[in-house]
C-alpha cells in the first residue's frame, strides 16, 4: 500500500487555510446603526465622529460618508471626506472627516467596507447642515411655485411677499417666515420645501396656512403641498387649515401632503439613462393643525397609481418612499390619517416605511369607517424578486375617542394579488378602535411578523384580526392588553 505523508510546509499552509476559511464562515455581519455627532455644518475641519453598529474587525478597509442613490454602489460624498479611522472595537469606528464649504446639505449614508466581504451600510445616518450665513439669495413663494399665476396665492401673514431661502442645492426651498397660500403649492420634480436649514425643534417650525382666497371664497386645489414629478419632499413644517376653508372627502381640500405616482399628475418624467431616475417621496416631521374644527379626509396620502408604468415613464422602482414622523391630530381626518400605498421596492435597504408618525382619532362626522395609518398594497419587484418588504415602525395610534364612525383601525394592512409581501410591524403603539391591527392579506403570498408592539384595547373586537393568516412573532415579545374581545382574530374582518 503506497502512503503519501504531507510535509511540514503543506501541513501549515493548509492549516493557514482552514484557519481562513473558519474565520470567514464565522465572521458576523456588519451593521452601521449611528453617528455621534449625527449632523455637522458645512465649513467644518477634522471632524470626530464615533460609528456605532456590530461586525468591526481589523479586515476594515474603508468609511465612506455617502449621498444616498439608487444604484448598487453609491459613490459620491457630496462633500465629506474621510481623512483617518480607528477600529475602537467590534462596535465602535472612530472616523476624521472633513466637511467641505460647498458641501451639499443633504443626510448621508455610513458605507463600512471589508477586506473580507461586502461590508455594511447604515442609511440616513448623518445630516450636513448649512453654514452659519449661507446661501442668502431667495425668492417668493410666488416666483417659485406660482411663476405664470396672475395674482399672489401665497403671501406672508401680513398679504406681502412670503420669501423663501435658496437651499443648496437651489432645488430646496427653505420657509424663512410664516406665509399662507389659497392654491396647492405643487413642488416641481426633485423640489423640496422645508422649514430654515437648521431649524430642528418643532417649536420653531414654520407654518403654511391654507386660506380661502378673498374673490372665490374658497381655497383652490385637493391638498396643501404636491407633487409635479417623481422625486418631491416636505420636511419641518406646520401646516395649518384655516377656519372657513372646506375640507372632506371628494369635496373641497381633502390632504395636507399628497405625493402620488400617477398617469396625469407627472409633468417631469424620470431619465431611463439616469441611474438615480428611481422615485423618492419623503414626508418628515409635517405637524397638521385644523384650526377650521372641520375634518381632512386623508391628511398624508402618498401613494403610487397603477397608471404610473413602466411602458409609460421608463422607470420600474421606487427607491426610497418614507413617511416618517409625523403629527396627525385627533379629530383633523375622517377616512384614514395617513395613506401609503402602491410602492415597488428597489433596494433590499430601503423598504417602504411608515415609521414614528403620531396619528390620533379620526372624526368620521357619520362617513362610515376609518383608519389610523393604511398601508398596502404593494407592487411586486423586478428582476425575479417576487417579495417586496414592508415596513411599519414604532408609530403611536390613538383610536379612543373616534366620533361618528361605523369601523375603525388602527393599523390596516393591506396585501392583493400575487405580489409577495413580507410585512414587519415592530415597536407600534396602538390604542382603542374595533381592531388594533387589522391584516387584509393573501394567505398564499404574503407573510407577516409582528414585534414588540403594544396594543391596548377599550371595548374592541380584537387586539389582531388577520383574515385566516397566521401572524408570525418573532422577536420581542407584544405585549396586548385593556379591554379586547379577543387577542388574536384568525375570522374574517373588513374595513371600508
Amino acid at each position: 500500500m503506497n502512503r503519501r505523508y504531507l510535509s511540514l510546509p503543506s501541513l501549515t499552509a493548509l492549516f493557514f487555510l482552514l484557519t481562513i476559511c473558519h474565520a470567514a464562515q464565522g465572521a458576523k455581519p456588519v451593521k452601521v446603526t449611528s453617528a455621534d455627532p449625527a449632523e455637522a455644518p458645512q465649513a467644518t475641519p477634522e471632524l470626530t465622529v464615533v460609528i456605532n453598529g456590530s461586525g468591526f474587525d481589523s479586515t476594515v478597509s474603508s468609511v465612506k460618508f455617502l449621498l444616498p442613490c439608487s444604484a448598487d454602489i453609491c459613490t459620491e460624498t457630496g462633500g465629506v471626506e474621510v481623512s483617518d479611522y480607528v477600529v475602537n472595537n467590534s462596535k465602535i469606528i472612530t472616523a476624521t472627516l472633513t466637511i467641505t464649504d460647498t458641501a451639499i446639505v443633504a443626510y448621508r449614508d455610513i458605507e463600512v467596507r471589508m477586506s473580507r466581504g461586502r461590508g455594511g451600510k447604515g442609511t440616513t445616518l448623518f445630516r450636513v447642515q448649512e453654514k452659519a450665513g449661507g446661501n442668502s439669495s431667495t425668492i417668493s413663494c410666488n416666483e417659485a411655485y406660482f411663476p405664470s399665476h396672475p395674482g399672489n396665492p401665497c403671501t406672508d401673514m401680513n398679504g406681502e411677499s412670503c420669501d423663501l431661502r435658496l437651499g443648496n442645492p437651489e432645488r430646496i426651498k427653505l420657509m424663512t417666515e410664516d406665509c399662507k397660500t389659497t392654491e396647492t403649492i405643487v413642488l416641481p420634480n426633485t423640489g423640496s420645501l422645508h422649514s430654515d436649514a437648521n431649524i430642528e425643534s418643532p417649536a420653531d417650525y414654520k407654518t403654511l396656512t391654507a386660506v380661502i382666497d378673498s374673490a372665490t371664497k374658497s381655497f383652490t386645489g385637493q391638498s396643501v403641498i404636491a407633487n409635479a414629478g417623481h422625486r418631491a419632499t416636505v420636511r419641518a413644517l406646520n401646516i395649518e387649515i384655516a377656519p372657513g376653508v372646506a375640507t372632506g372627502c371628494g369635496t373641497g381640500l381633502e390632504s395636507a401632503v399628497r405625493f402620488v405616482l400617477d398617469g396625469f399628475g407627472i409633468t417631469d418624467l424620470p431619465d431611463p439613462e439616469d441611474p438615480n431616475r428611481a422615485s423618492l417621496l419623503y414626508v418628515n416631521a409635517v405637524h397638521l393643525t385644523t384650526a377650521s374644527g372641520a375634518p381632512l379626509c386623508e391628511p398624508i396620502v402618498v401613494a403610487r397609481d397603477p397608471a404610473y408604468t413602466a411602458d409609460t415613464y421608463g422607470t420600474t422602482n421606487d427607491w426610497k418612499i418614507y413617511v416618517s414622523g409625523n403629527h396627525v391630530p385627533a379629530g383633523s381626518y375622517s377616512r384614514t390619517g395617513i395613506r401609503f400605498e402602491g410602492f415597488k421596492q428597489q433596494q433590499d435597504i430601503n423598504p417602504p416605511r411608515v415609521d414614528a408618525n403620531v396619528v390620533g382619532h379620526p372624526n368620521c362626522a357619520g362617513s362610515g369607517d376609518a383608519v389610523g395609518i393604511s398601508y398596502g398594497p404593494l407592487i411586486a419587484r423586478d428582476l425575479g424578486q417576487l417579495s417586496s418588504e414592508a415596513l411599519i415602525e414604532g408609530n403611536t395610534v390613538t383610536m379612543s375617542g373616534a366620533t361618528g364612525c361605523a369601523d375603525t383601525a388602527g393599523i390596516l394592512l393591506i396585501g392583493e394579488g400575487d405580489t409577495e409581501m413580507q410585512a414587519n410591524l415592530n415597536n407600534n403603539n396602538v390604542t382603542g378602535g374595533d381592531w388594533g391591527v387589522l391584516i387584509n392579506a393573501n394567505t398564499n403570498t404574503d407573510s407577516v411578523n409582528m414585534k414588540g408592539n403594544t396594543l391596548t384595547g377599550d371595548g374592541g373586537a380584537a387586539a389582531v384580526c388577520s383574515n385566516g393568516m397566521t401572524v408570525s412573532e418573532k422577536g420581542k415579545p407584544n405585549r396586548i392588553g385593556g379591554n379586547w374581545g379577543k387577542d388574536f382574530d384568525l375570522g374574517a374582518c373588513e374595513i371600508q
